[in-house]
């Protein structure tokens, strides 16, 4: 008995299948306890590569001793016309894989289930749905296969792994491979989305009261509009430790629905099956715990689900309204109203007319610091005073003991730099439509440092505390004023692909605000050195045995759960390389200009503001100004992983016609043979004399002159200005 999905191949070869009691007329799964074997080779080389650094093979077999399948496609039919079924009971062992499987897709606790088996099962919907659980043979690693129909890349491979914590959610599989169905490999399509979207959230209206302690109570509309003929249920996300109180739909009449002890789904039972287009309003009321006080600190979750959200989501425009008690302040998404107060209560209201794809707000016991700057809109900082005087009081000794001596007016240090990046970014890509900027401390909880949403990012305490003399809370502080350009409000990624748009993009921002905040630009270039160092490291333990980093293109993909800081490493610090390299192609090695760099990214900037961009629209802009095919870079740094080892060898001697002839010698490892690169030589000839060119670098070996020079040169640098993410090792000649 075989089946075949996409570009993998299950073969029964020896033992008993048996199908799942059928659940209102149909069956929805099966399982199978045996001998059998299970074969996958991926599409592209980018995912065979990535399935080489998990199981050090572009082809993977699995023999396997059991299996379960959930699926929503042609399956029973198939195996129907494989085999005779007749009834019986199964074994422990089938029971037992039954189980795991379930568990892999069903939290017993709060009830919450995947959302695209969800959305197949309560629908009774017919689809590409087919999820495999695959227990190998003896003692190799267990996989998972999945064709997922609400992805745009809907074929996945999957590993089992101990629940690991990611961007504050828990996962108990990590992925491996990953792309679309055949036929939509074969159209040449670029996804321009990762999900599906089965309605498109069009308005929120969020009204949210807070109580002296904080507590939420809450009420939201959302209209929405259903992108398909026959719907029957509504899925939205709402934080775990909110509890639902009713829903409505816009008659007043009550919703059906189902939300789990610290489920994070909601699903609401639509009262007619809707239409393509038909528009509807839902009300949901909730209450619960999203904001702690802790002392004088407040802390919030920016990326919690504090209102009902329709997954997956799409851009929306919002009405927010907050109640709250007058000692605290609250900043929030969007255009403010005046402030209204009754007795001991603020209300606020904020309005974003302009559709968005997150949205946000902070409150706390803050002391408010504004800016007022010409061709930049006024900024406010909100800064825990309080919060930061009892630190002092209970900590301050042993902070300082470690180094850590707080700052003077950290408000005002903390705003100079987010005032000085916004104006300097404004000038460096153009204006973005924000009337004012708000940024508010929160003491995450969790490894991050900031968070930014349209008009308002959140920065960690320890940014308020003091300032770093070598840069890193400048370059922090930019980094979430640059994702106004580039990922919150500005250019948006349209995959997970992409994500580097966003991150890496603020990354480099940073980076160009730490040079030109500084008289010079040796922090820049030592920033740029600890990060290769970051990447190299990386690099060297990966070599030593460790499991290697994927591309750029990857996304959060590059981190798994045995390579946790690949993520920064990869997405943030690699690419924030890449744009430097762009950078120094485009420089003019005479006068150092960039303009043609800057060319490309004020035209990316104003050709995607507010809208969806892949990385093939950015290589194109690249392309545009370059005037050339510039697919080799984007091939070797964005989708490759190669970093190049160069030994340098250089030797001079004197012409006949009284100038000097330098022969040059690079070796080339660590990368492909045909990896190719533009290197520039600093040529120092003593006395403040010096020169520079640019010479090209191909293949294992290379050897080249130089023109013939005046003088002889005292040293030669192979790659000036830190223009290559590389390891530059120089040799005898």
């Amino acid at each position: 008995m075989t089946l075949k999905r996409d570009l993998a191949t299950f073969e029964f070869i020896d033992g008993q299948m048996a199908l799942f009691r059928p659940v209102e007329g149909r069956v929805w799964g099966a399982v199978f306890t045996g001998q059998g074997r299970f074969s996958f080779r991926p599409p592209t080389e980018i995912e065979r590569d990535q399935l080489k650094r998990y199981y050090k093979t572009e082809s993977l077999v699995v023999n396997f001793e059991a299996l379960a399948i959930l699926f929503a496609d042609t399956t029973l039919v198939e195996l129907a016309s494989q085999a005779k079924y007749v009834p019986g009971a199964v074994d422990k062992k089938a029971a037992a894989v039954m189980r795991k499987t379930l568990d892999l897709l069903l939290d017993r606790k709060s009830m919450d289930i995947n959302y695209s088996v969800g959305k197949t099962c309560l629908e009774g919907s017919s689809n590409e749905l087919f999820f495999a659980y695959i227990e190998q043979t003896g003692s190799g690693d267990n996989v998972i296969f999945e064709v997922d129909p609400f992805q745009t890349e809907q074929v996945q491979l999957w590993r089992p792994v101990k629940a690991m914590a990611f961007q504050n959610r828990v996962r108990n599989r990590e992925i491996i491979c990953q792309f679309p169905l055949e036929a939509d490999r074969e159209s040449g399509a670029i996804p321009g989305c990762d999900y599906t979207a089965s309605y498109d959230a069009e308005h929120y209206q969020v009204r949210s009261r807070f109580d002296g302690g904080l507590r939420l109570t809450a009420e939201t509309e959302v209209r929405f509009r259903s992108l398909e003929d026959g719907q029957n249920w509504l899925a939205l996300a709402l934080d775990q430790d909110l509890d639902v109180d009713a829903v409505q739909w816009e008659s007043g009449q009550a919703a059906d629905y189902f939300k789990g002890p610290d489920a994070l789904i909601l699903w609401v039972a639509c009262d007619h099956p809707l239409a393509r287009g038909e528009e509807r309003t839902l009300r949901v009321r909730y209450h619960g715990v999203v904001v702690q006080r802790e002392d004088d600190w407040v802390r919030f979750d920016p990326g919690s689900y504090w209102y009902p959200r329709v997954v997956p989501g799409l851009r929306s425009t919002y009405d927010l309204e907050f109640e709250y008690p007058e000692s605290y302040t609250l900043a929030s998404v969007g255009e403010p109203a005046a402030p209204e107060r009754k007795g001991n209560t603020i209300r606020t209201a904020w309005k974003v007319a302009t559709p968005i794809s997150q949205c946000s707000f902070m409150i706390g016991i803050y002391k408010e610091h504004t800016i007022q700057a010409e061709k930049i809109p006024p900024v406010t900082i909100l800064m825990a005073e309080s919060a930061h005087r009892l630190v002092r009081e209970s900590a301050g000794e042993s902070l300082m003991g470690q180094g850590l001596a707080p700052g003077r007016d950290m408000e005002k240090q903390v705003g100079a730099d987010v005032a000085n990046s916004f104006a300097f970014f404004q000038a460096l890509y153009g204006p973005t439509r924000l009337q004012r900027f708000y940024v508010a401390e929160n003491p995450f909880e969790h490894s991050f440092l900031g968070v930014a949403y349209p008009g308002l990012i959140h920065l960690d305490w320890s940014t308020f505390y003091n300032t770093q003399s070598e840069g890193s809370d400048e370059m922090l502080r930019a980094h979430e004023v640059a994702h106004q350009w580039w990922g919150a409000l500005g250019v948006v990624p349209a995959t997970y692909h992409d994500r580097w748009l966003s991150e890496a993009f603020a990354e480099f921002s940073a980076l160009r605000y730490l040079q030109a905040a500084s008289t010079d630009s040796k922090r820049y270039l030592d920033a740029l050195r600890q990060s290769r160092e970051r990447i190299l490291k990386n690099r060297k333990f990966l070599l030593g045995g460790g499991q290697e980093a994927g591309p750029i293109w990857l996304g959060p993909r590059t981190r798994t759960s045995t390579t946790a800081e690949d993520y920064r490493i990869i997405v943030y610090d690699k690419g924030a390389w890449v744009l430097h390299m762009l950078r120094n192609l485009f420089l003019d090695l005479d006068t150092t200009r960039d303009g043609g760099f800057g060319n490309v990214m004020r035209e990316f900037y104003s050709s995607y503001a507010e809208k969806d961009a892949t990385t093939a629209d950015f290589q194109r802009v690249v392309e545009k100004q370059a005037g050339r095919n510039m697919s080799w870079f984007f091939r070797e740094w964005v989708y490759g992983t190669g970093v190049p080892h160069y030994r340098f060898a250089w030797h001079a001697a004197p012409g006949a016609d009284g100038k000097f002839k330098v022969s040059c010698r690079v070796d080339q490892e660590n990368v492909p043979d045909d990896f190719q690169m533009f290197v520039p030589l600093f040529i120092d000839f003593g006395g403040d004399k010096f020169a520079r060119v640019r010479v090209f670098v191909k293949g294992r070996h290379s050897e080249f002159d130089l023109p013939p020079l005046a003088m002889e040169p005292k040293r030669i640098v192979f790659n000036d200005l830190e223009s290559v993410l590389c390891d530059v090792e120089d040799v005898d000649w």
